[in-house]
Parts: C-alpha cells; sequence; structure tokens
C-alpha cells in the first residue's frame, strides 16, 4: 500500500507542446534507459523466537533456503495428531505457495531484460528515424554487439570518444548535437532521407512495445496481489488455528511468514515503479496521468442511464409486439413479409440475449470471459449493455414491422407499395451501418472486434472458433439474408411475389449457405490438427467430439461423468444440460423425417421454433464451453495473453536470422 501511495503521489511531468498545441517527442526519450533489472537484495537479518506450542525452522535445499518445516512440540496432547496432520498440510501449501512465487519472479525478471533489449533497440530505432543523417542498418534483427557497433557507426566523429560510456549516455549526446542543425537542413534532411517503410517500422515497434509493457505490467501487479492474498491468507488460518485451539502459535508462524521470499522480496515492486517510469517517460510524453491511465484502466462504472434505456426499449418492445397482434388479427399479411422482416432480426435477437445471460452467469461464477477473448481491459461488454443492443435492436426491427403493416392496410398508400416493400430492406441497411459505423458510438471497440473476427474466422484462435460455433446455429438467420438478396435483388418486391424458391440457383444456395459453418469449422478443426498434432481435433471435426473436448462423460472423474473440476457448485446443472444439449440438438430431424409433432404450426414457423430452440441450446453450450476454457487456464496457470515482440535475439547474442 505504501509502495502504491508513492507512485500515486510522483510529481506529473510537464507536457512539451509545440505552437499549436500538439504533442512533441521529448529529448528524453532518447536518454539514459538503464533497463528495467536491478537486484535488490532484502534484509537477511532474522531474529530468533522460542514458542510453547511450534518451532518452525528452515530446510536448506542446495546450500539455499529451500522449505519450511514445522515442528508441533504438543503432539502428546490429546488431539495433537490432528493438529499435527494441519501443520503438515500447513507447511505443505505455504513451501507450494514459496516455490509458485520464486518461479514467477525469476520469469518477469527474465521477461524484463528481454524488455530492456526491446527498448533499447526501440530507442536506437527512433533516432535512426529522426535523425537524417545516420547510416541504414536492419532494425528488425539485432544483437547486443550489432547494436552496439550500429550506435557508434552513428555517432558524429566528434563523439568517438566516448565509446567507454553507456549506450544511452552516447544516444544523448548524439540527439542534443543534432539540435545544432538549423530547421532549413532538418527539412530538406526529412524530405529525402525520411523513408516511409522505415517510419511504418518504427510505429508497429512502438504499439508492440507499447503493448507488451502494459501486459508485463498487468502481470506484476497480480502477482504483487497474489503474494498480497496468500500473504492474508496465511494470517486468517493461523488466527482461526489460535481461536478454536485456545494456543498461541500464529505469532510465531507469522514470523516465519514475515521473514520469508513471499514477504521480503522487492523485486516486484521496484520492477513496477521501473515500468511506471519507463513507460510515462518514453510513451506517455512524460505525462504521468495520461501514461497510468493506460497502464491502470479503471474499471467501467455501471451507469443508471443504461438500465433505464434497456427498460424503455424492452417496455418499447413489448408494445409492438401488442400492436402488431392486433394488426395480424385485423388482417393477414402476406408470408414474404414475414418471412424477409422479422425472423433475420428475431433470431440475431434471441442470440444476443442468451450470450447476455452466459455473461451475467460468466460474472457470477468468476469466469474470465474478457481475457479468454482477448477484449481489451475495460472495453468489454456487461450483460446489461449487451440487453441494452438487444432490445433496441428488437423494437429497431419490430418499428419496421408495424409501420410496414400500417402502410399496407391504410387505402392512401396504395399506390406507394413499392416504398412499403422497401421498409425491411432500409431496416437492414440501417443496421449494416451501425454496425460498421467508424465514429466512436455504440459500443464501438467491440463492434470492430466482431467484424474483425468474422474476416479472421479460418484462423485458429479461440474467438474464431467461437464465433465460428455461433454461426452453426444461425443458419435460418443467414438464409434469411439469401432471401433478402433473392426478393430484392430479382425485384419480386415491386410485384409483391415470391419466386424465389422456383429459382434454380436459389435452391443450390439454400442448401450451400446451410453448409458454410459447417465448412468453416470443419477447416479449423484440420488447420489447428496440422499445426498442433492433436489427434483431438481430427477427431471432432468428422464426429463433433464435444463431449472429449469439454471433459465430460469422464466416468474416472471425482465428479461422476464430469469434469474434475466444476465452477458451478450444483452438479445437476450439469447433467441437466447434457441431457437438454442431445435433445434439441435433435430436434432438427423431425423435419427431415416427417414428423408431424406439432401439427397445428406451419412449416415455417415450424422451422423458426426449431432454429430457436438450436439458438438456445448454443446459448446453454456456450456457457460450458467457456467455463472449461477458463478451467483449463486456471490448470496451466495462463492469465497473461503473449505479445510478439518487434525485434528478436537469440541466447547467444547473435542474430536470430
Amino acid at each position: 500500500m505504501d509502495n502504491g501511495r508513492r507512485s500515486r503521489t510522483r510529481t506529473i511531468r510537464t507536457t512539451v507542446q509545440d505552437s499549436e498545441g500538439m504533442l512533441k517527442r521529448r529529448a528524453s526519450l532518447y536518454r539514459a534507459f538503464s533497463g528495467l533489472t536491478n537486484r535488490y537484495k532484502p534484509d537477511s537479518s532474522t531474529k530468533s523466537h522460542e514458542d510453547e506450542v511450534i518451532v518452525v525452522s528452515s530446510v536448506k535445499e542446495g546450500g539455499a533456503e529451500g522449505r519450511y518445516q514445522t515442528m508441533f512440540l504438543r503432539s502428546g496432547e490429546e488431539g495433537g495428531e490432528f493438529e499435527l496432520l494441519f501443520f503438515r498440510r500447513l507447511d505443505d501449501e505455504f513451501n507450494k505457495v514459496l516455490r509458485f512465487y520464486k518461479k514467477k519472479v525469476e520469469e518477469v525478471t527474465v521477461e524484463a531484460d528481454a524488455l530492456s533489449k526491446q527498448m533499447n533497440a526501440l530507442i536506437a530505432l527512433r533516432i535512426k528515424v529522426d535523425n537524417p543523417f545516420v547510416g541504414g542498418a536492419d532494425m528488425v534483427h539485432l544483437s547486443d554487439h550489432e547494436l552496439s557497433s550500429i550506435l557508434h557507426q552513428w555517432l558524429i566523429p566528434s563523439m568517438v570518444e566516448s565509446m567507454g560510456r553507456t549506450h544511452m549516455d552516447v544516444i544523448q549526446e548524439v540527439e542534443m548535437d543534432s539540435e545544432g542543425i538549423s530547421g532549413e537542413e532538418m527539412k530538406k534532411a526529412d524530405r529525402h532521407f525520411r523513408p516511409a517503410p522505415l517510419n511504418q517500422e518504427l510505429r508497429t515497434a512502438e504499439e508492440k512495445i507499447s503493448e507488451a509493457f502494459v501486459e508485463f505490467y498487468r502481470k506484476l501487479r497480480l502477482l504483487k496481489s497474489y503474494c498480497f492474498l496468500n500473504q492474508l491468507a496465511f494470517s486468517k488460518i493461523m488466527k482461526k488455528y489460535d481461536k478454536v485451539t485456545t494456543r498461541n502459535a500464529s505469532r510465531t508462524y507469522l514470523q516465519m511468514v514475515d521473514k520469508s521470499y513471499l514477504s521480503n522480496s522487492v523485486e516486484v515492486t521496484k520492477l513496477l515503479e521501473k515500468v511506471e517510469e519507463t513507460y510515462v517517460k518514453h510513451f506517455a510524453n512524460g505525462n504521468h496521468r495520461k501514461g497510468m491511465k493506460t497502464l491502470r484502466p479503471q474499471a467501467k462504472k455501471e451507469r443508471h442511464r443504461i438500465t433505464f434505456l434497456n427498460g424503455f426499449f424492452s417496455g418499447c418492445s413489448i408494445a409492438l409486439i401488442a400492436a402488431i397482434i392486433v394488426n395480424i388479427h385485423a388482417r393477414i399479411f402476406s408470408r414474404v413479409r414475414a418471412e424477409s422482416d422479422t425472423c433475420l432480426f428475431a433470431y440475431v435477437v434471441l442470440h444476443m440475449i442468451m450470450y447476455a445471460g452466459n455473461v451475467y452467469f460468466w460474472k457470477r461464477y468468476r469466469i474470465n470471459y474478457s481475457f479468454i477473448f482477448g477484449f481489451k481491459q475495460g472495453t468489454e461488454l456487461g450483460y446489461r449493455e449487451v440487453l441494452l443492443l438487444s432490445s433496441g435492436l428488437s423494437m429497431l426491427a419490430l418499428a419496421g414491422v408495424i409501420s410496414n403493416l400500417d402502410m399496407e392496410m391504410d387505402p392512401r398508400t396504395k399506390s406507394f407499395r413499392t416504398l412499403t416493400e422497401l421498409v425491411p430492406l432500409f431496416l437492414l441497411i440501417v443496421v449494416i451501418l451501425i454496425t460498421f459505423c467508424p465514429f466512436n458510438i455504440i459500443y464501438r471497440s467491440s463492434r470492430f472486434f466482431l467484424i474483425r473476427c468474422v474476416f479472421t474466422v479460418f484462423c485458429t484462435s479461440l474467438q474464431d472458433f467461437f464465433l465460428a460455433d455461433q454461426l452453426t446455429s444461425q443458419v435460418q438467420a443467414i438464409r434469411s439474408l439469401e432471401f433478402y438478396i433473392c426478393y430484392y435483388g430479382w425485384g419480386n418486391f415491386k410485384e409483391r411475389s415470391n419466386t424465389c424458391g422456383e429459382n434454380e440457383v436459389y435452391k443450390v444456395l439454400y442448401i450451400v449457405v446451410a453448409i458454410i459453418p459447417y465448412w468453416i469449422r470443419f477447416v479449423q478443426c484440420v488447420r489447428r490438427l496440422f499445426e498442433e498434432k492433436d489427434t483431438a481435433h481430427g477427431l471432432n471435426a468428422p464426429i463433433l467430439g464435444h463431449c472429449q473436448r469439454l471433459g465430460l462423460l469422464n466416468r474416472n472423474s471425482t465428479n461422476p461423468w464430469l469434469r474434475d473440476k466444476l465452477a458451478v457448485p450444483h452438479k445437476g446443472v450439469y447433467y441437466v444440460a447434457m441431457v437438454l444439449n442431445c435433445v434439441l440438438r435433435l430436434a432438427w430431424m423431425q423435419q427431415v423425417l416427417g414428423i408431424q409433432t406439432v401439427p397445428f404450426l406451419h412449416k415455417t414457423a415450424l422451422a423458426a421454433v426449431v432454429a430457436s430452440l438450436e439458438i438456445v441450446r448454443r446459448g446453454i453450450w456456450n456457457f460450458f464451453r467457456l467455463e472449461n476454457e477458463h478451467l483449463n487456464n486456471v490448470g496451466k496457470y495462463r492469465a497473461f495473453k503473449s505479445v510478439p515482440l518487434p525485434f528478436h535475439y537469440d541466447y547467444n547474442g547473435d542474430k536470430n536470422v
């Protein structure tokens, strides 16, 4: 807490601005960067303390501090064997935490060294771009020796005598000397010696390294939280032990915890401070508030207007549904518009409602869906936002339906039948325009994230798998889009006739569009089979072995026929979901086999019901799919995404070709 307070109270540096108010790169961007890692040794002084209940000692392994072992001095008393077993298990857990923490600290130290090299190379590249009087070099693959030689080649001849100093001191002097060049010479050099590819390379490198710093900082914060929470946990455990046994053993044990590496190590704290300083200086132009806003994005606050608008749109939708029912009883409208206007948006709205329910339960059972999907921190939509979008789309679609019906039933609009038929098309165009709107409105980051996933659906990331699975449940919606193209493209709307079913091309495409989502999923599985050499993906491609992939139907599990670890405490939920998944997955077969389970429904209405049931099934499946991914991440200690770095080194410091 003290370290965090000191960090927050650090003086904000003044931002340099030009005459037009735009930010300029500070000269300090090229100056003394000493790296992220400095070794700090904690105070190793210890004090012995005798206790009447327990004695905690450190067992050295390989000449270094290894593990801690507690000797219980009252094992001969009644129930002492249980207390002895308690301390053995407590020691095992503490040593496990200690080993894990040491391992992670070593990992972040190595990563900090790598980021230091990346920063040195980035600063060198900045000099290369901003100083037009330096020679050319390949800045993508650099070894330490090559970086040193390149920096010295960039020196003005009078600076050769400074070779004994550090790279960053030399860079500082080169930058300061270049300030003496006249403005006309700099402009002329910029026009003739600043190649566009190098500028693009610099922007790409800055983006990647900036993202790497943000992710590294998040990792350090989680590691610090891990340290604090475990200290708190052992403190509560020992206080509870004292309360139950009426002994006074917590003081001795907690003194050991305080003297251990878990409490005394300062590497993480020092790295946090160094990362903050480096990021503010080199990526926020010295603006501390701006830099910390990026490193520590604030959690989204719940806004009352979202709840209000959600209720307003939902109420309007219910009122519009009632009005449509009244109009239908007054006059039956054509089947063409029933298919084209209501079904498409009904499927999408239902899917969004199911996703909102998924988000609610993912949050309730602490499933880290934002990390799994790769959402940028602070931009992920909560269930209220998703419900707002679904209710808004529902109101928009129902308003289109009611306006279409009113225009058709009004005798004064008989001469405007073409305009009446264009209402569904206008509605679709509005939705598409909102989806691709470049302005920062209506959750732009989430809209663009979805668009990117659509264009990369053949890739092998989890987002792509998840989207492809959703598309397999939206076959009827895709067919509705095909109907739009046929109905309006062939000009049927002018005559209010539906001749699409008589067109041979339409019949073929009607089958093809239903196969495309499954074909995409098949290609993903095959590609992953060849990339990861895992036969499970090969089995998943032809037979859709979801049960094996989700860990279900496991006879030897601690939870019969389920996974060993479950997020939902009620096991009955899993059994019900398994049964529903099987029943709803086979619901479409009644249409193929010609079974009239619901004889009073029209064939088109029955197809819509079956498609809706498939969307409901997919929504239920989505929860358990992400739960499985979350548990795998926890089991493999995956809590951070890997960020590719722009400059590459091998372990020997040689150029990595």
